[in-house]
């Protein structure tokens, strides 16, 4: 992504490399080349150095990308104590970084399946909320109750290494 056929085409030619064209990227059956055949000729006609602007937001997005993950690992993990339990509060942190936290919480506990963004979204409304239950793929249940999103599976009920508070809960 960050150089163009141009520049691979030409680094080919100057260490005297060979290469293919593979035959798919001649048509417009795949999106990609619909893409590169029809949308890229026309942003170039509007701005000719639309392929370099959107190398740099696309670095901009892997930046930003990678400091988010890393700011939701660490609210994750420096929570944790030897109980296993998160005691900072999901609905304290930005909601970039939530949702974030949310998705490694799931993929530490079911690694085999992945989220989509609605399960995510979902499971962030009942923390917000402070209680509910939200049914995820394969049989997995994510749930909030006094104060706690907690994963369990409906086959064993198995529940996770560690839960998570998702918001300071006063008792009298």
């Amino acid at each position: 992504i960050f150089c163009t056929r141009y520049d691979v085409e030409n680094y080919c030619k100057e260490n005297y490399l060979n290469f293919v064209t593979d035959s798919t990227n001649l048509s417009d059956d795949y999106s990609r080349n619909k893409i590169r055949h029809n949308v890229i000729p026309v942003l170039k006609e509007l701005n000719n150095g639309a392929e370099l602007s959107a190398v740099r937001t696309a670095q901009l997005i892997a930046e930003d990308n990678d400091f988010l993950e890393t700011s939701a690992k660490e609210a994750l993990f420096s929570s944790l104590t030897d109980d296993g339990v998160l005691i900072n509060g999901i609905c304290n942190l930005h909601t970039a970084i939530a949702k974030r936290v949310i998705k490694l919480y799931f993929a530490i506990n079911y690694p085999e399946i992945t989220l989509e963004n609605h399960h995510i979204n979902s499971v962030y409304s009942i923390c917000v909320d402070g209680c509910g239950k939200v049914n995820l793929p394969a049989c997995v249940f994510a749930e909030v109750k006094n104060g706690m999103l907690t994963l369990y599976d409906t086959e064993d009920k198995k529940a996770p290494e560690f839960s998570v508070v998702i918001k300071e809960t006063k008792f009298v």
